[in-house]
């Protein structure tokens, strides 16, 4: 949740009703997050309407919930789950057990300890998540400034869905 290419800081557990002021998990493991991001993004828009893609707009359909910039409302989105592989692939499952989308990621025990501590994930899926580096650029010119602005663009226009999945270790 703390990485500077998502700007995320911390989960709020509720809000004090005498201050207003939010309360969140000082000193607990950060809620590790999952990036689902596809190769290939399906835009489409109807007259008078903002673009959408189709694939984000399906997730929301499923459960998941538009994930918008500033204050964003993340939950527990019932029946969609993550679950890690054998061969160490991770698999955002939609409410009924389809693969809905599917990551290679390098082995981090932190991410895989944090994960299986809450038993849960925050996931995000979305055409412009900063995963992937943008055509005529290099990994050390996509900096982490850059990952966020395109997060931060992404969820301004509308294009992030995101919620707390269930973990499934199937390791």
């Amino acid at each position: 949740m703390n990485s500077p290419a998502l700007g995320l800081g911390q989960v709020a557990t509720g809000i004090d009703p005498g201050t207003g002021t939010v309360q969140t998990t000082d000193g607990e493991d950060p809620m590790p997050v999952a990036l689902f991001e596809p190769e290939r993004s399906m835009m489409s828009r109807l007259p008078g309407n903002e673009p959408k893609e189709i694939q984000v707009e399906g997730a929301i359909a499923a459960g998941m919930r538009r994930f918008p910039r500033g204050f964003a409302d993340l939950r527990t989105i019932p029946g969609w789950a993550l679950h890690r592989r054998a061969d160490d692939r991770i698999e955002l499952r939609s409410p009924d057990g389809g693969v809905y989308s599917r990551i290679t990621v390098p082995a981090s025990p932190d991410w895989y300890s944090a994960a299986l501590h809450h038993g849960y994930v925050v996931c995000f899926y979305g055409p412009q998540l900063g995963v992937r580096t943008p055509p005529h650029s290099t990994p050390e010119q996509y900096t982490d400034a850059k990952r966020l602005e395109e997060f931060r663009t992404a969820r301004g226009r509308g294009l992030v869905a995101g919620g707390i999945t269930a973990y499934r270790n199937n390791h």
